[in-house]
């Protein structure tokens, strides 16, 4: 088991790639579970197989990286352009 908090932050963008590159490849090569804190969406849905989105630590939203691309609150809160209320965190 990784557990990962906020790994991108300080990593510009061709990091980040390589970085979800590799924790993918551990996921699936070497079967390591990863649980992944984080308030970056795009590489967290990148990477996610389940989708936990937290709001001032209680359960907003749960699903597949899909099924939370199409939510409507995702869409208008979290997708299109990153808007936080309150404290939110992507697991």
């Amino acid at each position: 088991m990784l557990v990962c908090d906020e790994p991108w932050s300080g990593v510009d963008p061709a990091g980040a790639e390589r970085l979800v590159a590799l924790l993918r490849g551990l996921a699936r090569e070497e079967r390591v579970g990863i649980v992944l804190a984080d308030h970056h969406v795009h590489e967290a849905l990148a990477l996610a197989d389940v989708v936990v989105l937290l709001v001032d630590g209680v359960v907003e939203m749960r699903g597949t990286p899909t099924e939370f691309a199409e939510h409507p609150l995702a869409q208008g809160r979290y997708l299109g352009h990153w808007q936080v209320t309150g404290r939110s965190s992507l697991i």
